[in-house]
């Protein structure tokens, strides 16, 4: 596989803003994506030099064995999906990373000539890929942008990593926290324009599997304003407690409902946010599982749910009654 024709044809245009930037000292006001062009900034005013090799870290096999034990959830739920995006990418030139809210790479897995290339700039485990200490990179910048991001090439700030092309996008739980970066990187002459797109489906795989593990024992809500989007990676998940009250909102069901991200503690009842009775619902989901249900939203607004509720919510649910 090689390049697409338009990030081929952007290769030269990157080359000539770095001189730009790092020889005439100019700020590129077209050409970089601004993502890239804020990490460029902020690497400067750190005064890191683009031909360093990247500041060690410091970090020894024991510092990497303490932060996967700290990071068991994320990893646990975030390894099979790895596996899946791999199985996307495999024979590309590529390898999927997982890293903490710090940047430090906790596990990876890719194409063994890959991986071997990568480890001379230390794309591994036990490594940190924080902006400050690895220059612009995916990893660094999503974690600080809390956003998408993918570098290409030489608009990596570091020369030595310019044999690269990454695309990463933050994991965030439901409150809203930074628990680290999910990342496909492979060799910039073979850029894909759909590994963005992967990085952001697997972050998606990743913190539902976390809220369905969290919220386990409560009633859990998938919906979406269309019939066709429950079930899909764009529905929305609310976890509810025996009483009625939404404990819990992923950062997809809040997006659906407007609701700011990190608003806490609760949302309130689930009465003050649709007009369907709770325990008309639940007796529903209990005689049907699996039903498509329509709930009006006190906006005004419907959307289409399916309700789960697991063993463990039901066995709360009688000690409550007790």
């Amino acid at each position: 596989m090689s390049q697409t024709p338009m990030r081929a044809a952007h290769a030269p245009a990157i080359e000539s803003l770095r001189r730009q930037f790092f020889d005439g000292g100019d700020v590129p006001d077209a050409g970089l994506p601004a993502t890239v062009l804020r990490s460029w900034q902020r690497c400067q005013r750190l005064g890191m030099e683009n031909t360093e090799r990247g500041r060690p870290s410091n970090t020894t096999r024991g510092d990497l064995m303490v932060a996967r034990e700290r990071n068991a959830a994320l990893l646990s739920h975030a390894g099979g999906v790895m596996e899946h995006l791999y199985e996307q990418i495999r024979a590309s030139g590529s390898m999927v990373l997982l890293a903490d809210a710090s940047g430090l790479i906790l596990h990876g897995i890719g194409d063994p000539a890959f991986v071997d290339r990568a480890s001379r700039v230390a794309l591994q485990p036990g490594a940190s890929w924080s902006e400050c200490q690895r220059g612009t990179n995916a990893i660094g910048a999503t974690l600080i942008e809390r956003a998408p991001v993918e570098v290409f090439g030489a608009e990596h700030y570091l020369d030595c990593n310019g044999v690269l092309t990454c695309s990463a996008a933050p994991i965030l739980d439901c409150r809203g926290e930074l628990l680290g970066a999910l990342d496909i990187s492979g060799d910039h002459r073979q850029y894909q324009p759909h590994t963005l797109g992967l990085a952001r489906m697997g972050v998606r795989l990743v913190e539902r599997r976390m809220f369905e593990s969290e919220y386990a024992r409560h009633a859990l809500f998938a919906f979406h304003p269309r019939p066709e989007g429950v079930g899909g990676l764009q529905e929305g998940l609310l976890a509810v407690d025996a009483d009625g009250e939404i404990v819990a909102a992923d950062r997809q069901a809040r997006a659906l409902l407007g609701i700011e991200a990190g608003r806490s503690p609760g949302l309130g009842s689930f009465g003050n946010l649709f007009r369907n009775g709770f325990g008309t619902v639940i007796s529903r989901a209990g005689r049907d599982p699996g039903a498509l249900m329509a709930l009006e939203l006190r906006a005004g607004a419907t959307v289409y749910a399916r309700v789960r509720v697991s063993l463990a919510w039901h066995v709360g649910l009688q000690a409550a009654q007790a």
